[in-house]
């Protein structure tokens, strides 16, 4: 039950009945929306909102691969190195972004 409806509050009831893999998800989304709004506030860039959510869904897509990675040692470097290769050859912000 929300008391004081806080932001954390809000975000925590959002979050309790959904699985891990929405839960991951719902971060990435508010991470990209965070990091869109700083690069309107400091940069003066301002992102569509497909944008937006193609840069959550491959911070979300490239974190899986990296995770899954760490799994295997000494391969998320590799892995890491090949993501930031391929996210800043996008045509999309997300490299100009520094996920």
């Amino acid at each position: 039950m929300l008391q004081n409806n806080t932001t954390a509050e809000i975000t925590f009831a959002l979050l309790q009945d959904r699985s891990h893999v929405q839960a991951k998800l719902f971060a990435t989304v508010v991470w990209s929306l965070w990091k869109s709004r700083n690069l309107r506030l400091w940069q003066n860039v301002t992102e569509t909102t497909t944008t937006i959510l193609e840069c959550a869904r491959q911070l979300f897509a490239n974190w899986r691969v990296v995770n899954g990675k760490k799994l295997q040692g000494g391969l998320a470097v590799v892995a890491v190195s090949n993501l930031m290769k391929n996210h800043t050859n996008n045509n999309l912000m997300c490299g100009a972004r520094n996920n």
